[in-house]
C-alpha cells in the first residue's frame, strides 16, 4: 500500500472561539443533554449520536480476552486488493498476490486451533469470497447509508470539538469501490460478531522509480487512532504482533512509521469515521522490493515464517507464556546435510540457520540490527560475523575438537552437528 512522505498532526490543544476544546466540548454535551430532557423533536440525529458514540470504547482488551475463554475467536483475515485494483507492484510481483498468499498460509495455521474460526474475504484466484460478495450485493443501499452517516456523524463530532482531526501518513484517497468494500467489510464485522480482523498488505511509498529498490523496509502495522471507538483493544494486539515478529524481521525504518505500530484516524480497514467497532489492525508485512521477497521459493518459506509469527503473536496476547504445541515456527526445525558455501544466496541451509542464529541471540551480529543484516537466505558478512559467535557460543562442540578458540564463520562438519542438535528434526 503507497505511502506518500508527509505527515501532519492536529493540535490536541485546540482552541474554539477562544475557548480550550475540553471545556467547549463540555458545554456542548451539557446542552444537548438539556435538549434531550425536553425531548426537543428538532435534535438532529447527528447530534444524538454525538455524545455516546466517539467516547464509549466498543471493545476492550479485556473483553477481547473475556470472549477467548468463553468460546472460539471470529477472526476475519482480509488480503489487501483484488484483481482489479492490484496496490503495489515490483518487477512483475503484485501486492494482491503476495497479500492472497499469506492469508491462507495464515488461514492453514489458525484453523488448525480450535480456538479460532477464521473467515478469508477473497478465494485464492482472488476474487471476493462468497459470503462476503452476496453480502455486498444483499445490502447495497445499507451499506452505501452506513458510509454517509458514519462520515456525516464524525464530520460534525469533528466541527463541534468532540473529536480532534489529524492525518498520520497522508496517501491518496481509496478508489470509491475500493471504500465501498472496506466499509462493507466494517459493516459485516459488527452484524457478524466478528472479533478481529486482520488486514493483510505490503508496503511502498510514493516517489520510487518503477523496478528500483526502494531504500525503506521493515514491517509496520496500522490501528485505529486514540478517539477511535475500538482503539484500545486494536493497539493491544498490534504490540503483541509487533514483538513477535521484530524477533526475525525489521521494523519499518521509513520515519513516517517510527514506533512500528501508527494509530491511523482516516484508514477505512481499521474503522476512520468510527465505523468499526471491533478489533482491527492493518499490517504491512514490508517493502515489496525487498530482496528476500524476490526468489518464488525463498519467498513462500518466509512467507509461512510471516503467517506462524502472526499466530504466536495472537497466541501471546490471549494466552502469555502459551507454547504453540512445541512448534518453533516453518523454518525450524530444520535438517541441515552439508557444508554451506559462504557465497550461498536464496539458500533455505541459510535462512533456516539465520533464524536458528536468531533464536541464539548472535543473528544480527553485535552493533547490527536486522535491517542492516535481514533474515534473507544470503550468506554475506553479517552471516558470517554471526556464525562465527554461534560457534564460540557451543566452543566445546565445535571448536575445542579442532583445537580452535575463535570462530570462523565456516560452515563445517560440526556447526552442522550442533546445529541439527538444537534445531534439527
Amino acid at each position: 500500500m503507497e505511502r506518500i512522505k508527509k505527515k501532519r498532526r492536529g493540535n490536541k490543544n485546540k482552541k474554539v472561539g477562544g475557548l480550550n476544546s475540553s471545556f467547549f466540548v463540555a458545554v456542548v454535551i451539557l446542552f444537548v443533554l438539556f435538549l434531550y430532557s425536553l425531548g426537543m423533536s428538532g435534535v438532529s440525529y447527528n447530534l444524538r449520536q454525538l455524545a455516546g458514540l466517539f467516547y464509549a470504547e466498543t471493545i476492550t482488551p479485556e473483553g477481547l480476552k473475556e470472549s477467548y475463554k468463553e468460546r472460539p475467536l471470529r477472526v476475519v483475515i482480509v488480503p489487501g486488493h483484488d484483481n482489479v485494483s492490484k496496490g503495489s507492484h515490483f518487477r512483475g510481483l503484485n501486492e494482491s498476490d503476495l497479500n492472497i498468499e499469506l492469508a491462507y498460509k495464515l488461514l492453514e495455521i489458525l484453523s488448525l486451533d480450535p480456538k479460532f474460526h477464521v473467515w478469508v474475504s477473497r478465494e485464492q484466484d482472488g476474487e471476493y469470497a462468497d459470503w462476503f460478495r452476496k453480502y455486498k450485493e444483499e445490502n447495497q443501499d445499507d451499506i452505501n447509508t452506513f458510509i454517509k452517516e458514519r462520515r456525516s456523524v464524525w464530520n460534525d463530532a469533528a466541527n463541534l470539538g468532540f473529536v480532534d482531526r489529524h492525518v498520520a501518513v497522508e496517501r491518496s484517497d481509496a478508489p470509491s469501490r475500493v471504500a465501498f468494500d472496506l466499509y462493507a467489510m466494517n459493516k459485516y464485522a459488527a452484524e457478524n460478531e466478528i472479533d478481529v480482523l486482520l488486514h493483510i498488505h505490503w508496503n511502498d511509498y510514493a516517489g520510487r522509480k518503477g523496478n528500483t529498490s526502494g531504500k525503506y523496509s521493515g514491517f509496520s502495522i496500522y490501528v485505529p487512532e486514540y478517539q477511535m471507538p475500538n482503539s484500545r483493544a486494536s493497539i493491544a494486539l498490534a504490540e503483541a504482533l509487533r514483538d513477535r515478529l521484530s524477533q526475525f524481521f525489521a521494523k519499518s525504518n521509513m520515519p513516517l512509521e517510527e514506533g512500528t505500530i501508527i494509530e491511523d484516524q482516516e484508514l477505512i480497514a481499521v474503522g476512520s469515521n468510527a465505523s468499526q467497532k471491533k478489533a482491527s489492525i492493518l499490517i504491512e508485512y514490508g517493502y515489496i522490493y525487498e530482496s528476500q521477497f524476490l526468489d518464488k521459493e525463498l519467498r513462500s518459506l518466509i512467507l509461512s515464517e510471516l503467517a506462524h509469527q502472526t499466530y504466536f503473536g495472537i497466541l501471546d496476547f490471549f494466552e502469555e507464556g502459551r507454547k504453540p504445541d512445541g512448534r518453533l515456527g516453518a523454518l525450524l526445525p530444520y535438517e541441515w546435510k552439508g557444508s554451506i558455501p559462504q557465497n550461498a544466496r536464496d539458500s533455505k541451509d541459510v535462512l533456516s540457520m539465520q533464524v536458528a542464529m536468531a533464536k541464539e541471540g548472535v543473528y544480527p551480529p553485535s552493533g547490527k540490527t536486522l535491517t542492516d543484516c535481514p533474515i534473507s537466505g544470503n550468506f554475506g558478512p553479517c552471516t558470517k560475523t554471526a556464525l562465527a559467535k554461534f560457534q564460540e557460543k557451543h566452543g566445546s562442540k565445535i571448536l575445542s575438537p579442532l583445537n580452535l578458540v575463535n570462530g570462523t564463520g565456516v560452515v563445517g562438519d560440526m556447526t552442522i552437528l550442533v546445529l541439527n542438535e538444537l534445531y534439527g528434526r
